[in-house]
C-alpha cells in the first residue's frame, strides 16, 4: 500500500474510514498540497492515491448492487409484487 493511502486508511483512533471519507481527506490534503505549492505531492494525490481511491469505491458499489440483485440480500429497497402478494394473502 502506498504510504499516502496508508496514512488516510485510518483516523486517530483507528478506527477504518469509510472510502467516501478517504476520499474526501484526501482531496482535502491536495488542494492544502496545491495551495502550500507542493505539487509533485498534490499530483501523486490526485493522479495515484485518489484514482486508487476511487476505483475502490466504484468496485465496493458494484459489488453492493450486484449483491442486492442477487436475492441472497435480506434487505431490498423496493417492494416487489411477491411481497405484496405475501402480505396480501395474510
Amino acid at each position: 500500500m502506498p504510504p499516502l493511502l496508508a496514512a488516510v486508511t485510518s483516523c486517530h483512533h483507528h478506527q477504518p474510514l469509510s472510502p467516501v471519507k478517504k476520499i474526501d481527506r484526501v482531496k482535502q490534503e491536495m488542494e492544502a498540497a496545491e495551495r502550500d505549492c507542493h505539487l509533485n505531492l498534490a499530483a501523486e494525490l490526485k493522479y495515484g492515491t485518489l484514482m486508487t481511491l476511487q476505483l475502490q469505491l466504484e468496485e465496493a458499489e458494484r459489488n453492493l448492487s450486484d449483491y442486492q440483485h442477487s436475492g441472497k440480500s435480506l434487505l431490498r429497497e423496493e417492494v416487489i409484487d411477491i411481497d405484496i402478494a405475501e402480505i396480501v394473502s395474510k
